[in-house]
């Protein structure tokens, strides 16, 4: 061969080679820490997830949003959340964000927004709550029954208005001992002694007004723990429904299958009221998203602006880069003999399957190194190696390829020049 066409073989093979090199690096990177599916099943067998259910916990966490008060069940409003925040969750979360970090990377999104939604954990919370609050009875909520109705109505409302409930003579034996208390008073208010007739007649006399003055009275507190924020608004209608159905059993207003039916509504409401209550604080004290990129200063968002130009840059170079290898061998072929064409593209091939090979191998060493050295929450790091080891892996794969191509081209090469193959060219 001449000069020029030495000269000639020489540039093709070395845009060949640089070509093929870079187009094999860029290619492993696209399909491994490129390519979101990849990252999500790596954070997956990095136990990525289980890490950040602490930290996305605290994120969402509204400090006292359910009232225990309103409330009254055993368990925190931290252990609630905690059952909330499922791994599932979690998991839609982390593959959410790195959708949409992968869709920036891409182009595809403007703006870099990472973002927890929190809707899912109220819902979760709610569903957690409601079969708890089902079990509800009135003897639950004596705190929040404690400040409504007279004190010849005796303590724990609650306690009372359940156990009115619980069989027909319980009923008539807290009937029959609050008229003793209001006659007890009956007769302290008056001068004389009187007879237990005459105590009857006038306990008769009066029950219309004591029960008169027995709702006045409930109505007044029930607005005043309402207006000091002691019980919810929400509550006041079944509270009141409840105490009403007390009072109306106590003085003789109705009877036992009439009060239970009172009693079981106005439960009803108010175990419905404090799920409201609930969902209405929740919703006050925790936003509906998150925003994990708020606090992104300019060199952040500078980074990640650069990143983004860099994966475009990548993006555009892996789909080019492997047209300008196979244009250059294309060329080589045509312009040279079979055997000088197989045996230049069989060498740059298994030079850049070698070189890619060496490299791969030293570079997830150093890699693996830095790894080690780094500082960082342990599940994080895990996750990074997985990533790296999957690239260099997947480097290596390819170039052990390219090796065994390029040397079986260089194996044709000869068996053309020995007339093995091609005999007749």
């Amino acid at each position: 061969m001449n000069l020029q066409r030495i000269v000639l073989l020489g540039v093709l093979g070395m845009v060949f080679s640089s070509a093929l090199l870079s187009a094999n690096v860029l290619i492993a990177a696209d399909q491994t820490v490129m390519d979101a599916d990849y990252a999500a099943d790596t954070a997956d067998e990095a136990k990525l997830h289980e890490s950040l259910e602490g930290e996305i916990e605290s994120q969402i966490q509204a400090n006292d949003s359910v009232d225990t008060t309103a409330l009254p069940i055993d368990r925190s409003v931290d252990d609630i959340l905690a059952d909330s925040i499922t791994s599932d969750y979690i998991r839609a979360q982390v593959e959410a964000n790195m959708d949409r970090f992968y869709a920036y990377l891409d182009g595809d999104r403007e703006t870099l927004t990472l973002e927890i939604e929190t809707e899912p954990v109220v819902q979760n919370v709610l569903d957690e709550l409601e079969p708890e609050l089902e079990t509800l009875r009135p003897s639950d909520f004596d705190e929040t029954l404690a400040n409504v109705g007279s004190d010849e109505m005796a303590a724990d409302h609650g306690t009372a208005i359940e156990e009115m409930t619980e069989s027909e003579s319980q009923f008539l034996a807290h009937r029959q001992a609050f008229e003793e208390r209001v006659k007890e008073r009956i007769q302290e208010e008056t001068p004389y002694p009187m007879t237990d007739e005459q105590l009857d007649r006038e306990y008769e006399n009066r029950r219309e007004d004591i029960r008169t003055d027995l709702i006045a009275t409930q109505d007044e507190q029930l607005a005043a723990a309402v207006e000091d924020g002691t019980l919810p608004a929400s509550f006041e209608a079944p509270v009141r429904t409840i105490m009403t159905a007390r009072i109306d059993a106590l003085t003789g207003e109705i009877g036992y299958d009439s009060y239970v039916t009172a009693v079981e509504t106005g439960m009803d409401d108010l175990r419905a009221a404090a799920l409201d209550e609930a969902e209405t604080r929740l919703r006050e004290e925790v936003p509906s998203t998150i925003d994990l990129t708020e606090d992104f200063g300019s060199q952040e968002r500078s980074s990640m602006e650069t990143a983004q130009r860099a994966t475009g840059l990548a993006g555009t170079l892996t789909m080019v880069l492997p047209l300008v290898a196979l244009g250059a061998a294309a060329i080589v072929a045509w312009r040279f003999p079979p055997a000088v064409a197989a045996r230049s593209i069989g060498l740059g091939a298994a030079v850049v399957g070698l070189v890619s090979l060496v490299g791969a191998r030293v570079a997830e060493g150093a890699v693996g190194s830095a790894i080690d050295d780094a500082d960082g929450p342990e599940a994080a790091l895990r996750f990074v190696r997985l990533l790296f080891e999957g690239l260099f892996g997947m480097l290596t794969w390819q170039s052990g390829g390219l090796l065994v191509v390029g040397l079986g081209l260089v194996g044709v090469s000869v068996a053309i020049q020995r007339g093995l193959v091609l005999a007749d060219d």
